[in-house]
């Protein structure tokens, strides 16, 4: 024990020196580590982040095809109706000309005077 001491009187500086050198590679050490956990904990952070909005991102892509496909089929139907529709005007027009075609041939004092109630005209002979 006495030639521990001797040696620690005799070189104090350097002991202390190497002492303190410990202390900083110790606190540095740690403080390194503390800034890696922390670098992973903001890099999971991040990776959970991206994940909900990947998530996130299906579904509104699903929602909003979704919602095409109901806009389309809506579109659809609509032009079937309206394709429909102009067949049956078609078909209509069609059978009032020949209605007042034949009303003209076999009646025509009755298309006389179907024209002037409904257009409010006089006929003049």
């Amino acid at each position: 024990m006495y030639a521990v001491l001797t040696f620690l009187a005799k070189y104090w500086k350097e002991t202390a020196l190497a002492a303190l050198l410990f202390a900083v590679c110790f606190f540095w050490y740690q403080d390194h580590n503390s800034l890696v956990k922390a670098y992973e904990a903001t890099v999971e952070g991040y990776e959970e982040r991206l994940q909900v909005l990947g998530e996130s991102h299906d579904r509104e892509s699903e929602r909003k095809d979704m919602a095409l496909r109901e806009y389309q089929e809506r579109l659809d139907t609509l032009e079937y109706e309206y394709e429909e529709f102009k067949r049956h005007i078609v078909v209509v027009k069609s059978e009032r000309l020949d209605e007042l075609v034949s009303l003209r041939r076999d009646n025509p004092e009755q298309l006389v005077a179907e024209i002037e109630n409904t257009f409010g005209f006089e006929h003049v002979k």
